[in-house]
């Protein structure tokens, strides 16, 4: 079992993957293009949204590890936006525990691994400190997942967020071409 996590970025391909995980569990999934490539024992993978990549990693396939199974705890927030004017929130938010059940079947440890943040107004990853890079591996494999609904929480302690699950750029002093 690894310790709970803070997910900031869950980066997906399609709208099937995005809307299940968002609106059942609160997970910050949003559409982006990502690329995956692997050359040899060379493997890189970005994530691109809004025009920017903001999200990269790469080095080189190391040693073989073993398969395994575990269980990932995270926490989202679910949140219904208000459809009133007026009401933030249709009700208040709740704190969802996720579980995650990996099991990988092939594992390998990633050697001169790196990862590469880059400034995005829709994603505020490179603002996460990244002191060093403790360990990378590559896996393959299949995630199951279930949640648990902790408690609500009041609205106000989420609204200065919201922005951020929605993309919306006003809220990032941002004005959009139309």
């Amino acid at each position: 079992m690894t310790a709970p996590q803070e997910h900031t970025a869950l980066p997906m391909t399609t709208e099937q993957a995005v809307v299940p995980g968002r609106e059942t569990y609160g997970e910050p999934k949003k559409i982006a293009a990502i690329e995956f490539e692997r050359d040899g024992d060379r493997v890189s993978a970005n994530a691109t949204r809004m025009g920017t990549t903001y999200l990269g990693v790469r080095g080189a396939l190391g040693r073989s590890l073993p398969a395994r199974a575990f269980t990932e705890y995270a926490y989202c927030y679910k949140a219904m936006p208000s459809c009133e004017k007026g009401r933030d929130f249709d009700a208040d938010p709740l704190l969802v525990r996720l579980a995650w059940r990996h099991r990988h079947a092939a594992v390998h440890a990633v050697d001169d691994g790196e990862v590469i943040l880059r400034e995005s107004h829709f994603d505020p990853v490179v603002d996460l400190p990244v002191r060093r890079l403790v360990r990378m591996e590559y896996e393959e494999g299949l995630t199951e997942s279930n949640g648990t609904v902790l408690r609500s929480v009041p609205g106000a302690w989420l609204l200065p967020f919201l922005h951020q699950r929605y993309d919306d750029p006003s809220a990032e002093g941002i004005e959009m071409a139309e």
